[in-house]
């Protein structure tokens, strides 16, 4: 998310006054066309907060990618200043609509004694973005002259770099465990827990069942005396369901079975830790 936001806010400021040109407008319109960006920015963030805690972190990344293609590709389309406007107004809104989704995945995905570090190091993307929208600019006018500057090209150019980052995401990218766990699917937490234990963990049949079972262990209680929102009985529930499917799930791997047979023992510790 950094990356594209990076890329789109060089390139914009660089464009800016070549889109103008294309317009006769005063300086009050031209300051409109400035700030629209960052007003859709400031909105986007506001309701993405609210998106990643009702949908998950996942969704609105996939989400801000999409929309950062579509509106971006409806800007160059647009024959009448108003319309760019609409759409850069939409372009901000998804710039800032994956950023509390993108902080939160990043801080409940590392481990705690190395969290500040790279959170911190997820703040260079947004130079690397700014990088990739100078190469455009380079390779497209390496004058940088504004007379023949084609704004569109260029915004065509770094437009690429969230499409890829969309089909990366939709493929690859997990949601977080810790919101999992504080809605109640204990399963589907566990899955992401060993997808990232997988690319980690050498020996699956010994490491990584202790690892899945204190990953777990310390979501539920951080679910119960940090948001307290899941329930004990849609946990236990969850965890009832998963031991009555073990026998079933044997075929598709040892790890996955023992992780399935441990999830008792972290209801109980869940269950302390609340009393």
């Amino acid at each position: 998310v950094y990356l594209a936001e990076g890329s789109f806010l060089l390139m914009l400021s660089i464009v800016a006054k070549s889109v103008l040109s294309q317009w006769t407008v005063s300086p009050m319109l031209a300051g409109t066309v400035a700030g629209v960006l960052f007003a859709g920015l400031i909105v986007g963030t506001l309701f993405g907060g609210l998106a990643c805690d009702r949908f998950g972190r996942r969704a609105p990344i996939i989400f801000t990618y999409l929309g950062i293609t579509v509106f971006t590709l409806m800007a160059i389309l647009m024959p009448s200043l108003l319309l760019v406007l609409v759409a850069k107004f939409c372009l901000g809104f998804c710039l800032g609509f994956g950023l509390p989704a993108a902080n939160a995945i990043v801080a409940e995905s590392c481990p705690p004694v190395h969290r500040s570090n790279i959170y911190c190091m997820t703040m260079v993307l947004f130079s690397l973005g700014q990088l990739y929208a100078a190469t455009i600019v380079w390779l497209l006018n390496p004058s940088l002259s504004h007379d023949g500057m084609s704004w569109r090209m260029m915004l065509a150019g770094v437009a690429m770099l969230p499409f890829l980052l969309l089909f990366l995401a939709y493929f690859f990218l997990l949601e977080s465990p810790h919101w999992l766990m504080l809605h109640g699917r204990v399963l589907e937490a566990q899955n992401v827990l060993q997808v990232m234990l997988s690319y980690k963990v050498n020996d699956a049949n010994q490491s990584a069942t202790a690892f899945s079972l204190q990953s777990l262990q310390a979501l539920c209680h951080s679910a119960a005396v940090g948001e307290g929102c899941l329930s004990r009985s849609c946990l236990g529930e969850t965890i009832k369901e998963a031991a009555d499917t073990d026998d079933e799930e044997q075929g598709q791997g040892t790890c996955r079975s023992q992780v399935q047979r441990n999830l008792n023992d972290v209801w109980d510790g869940f269950c302390r830790d609340c009393k």
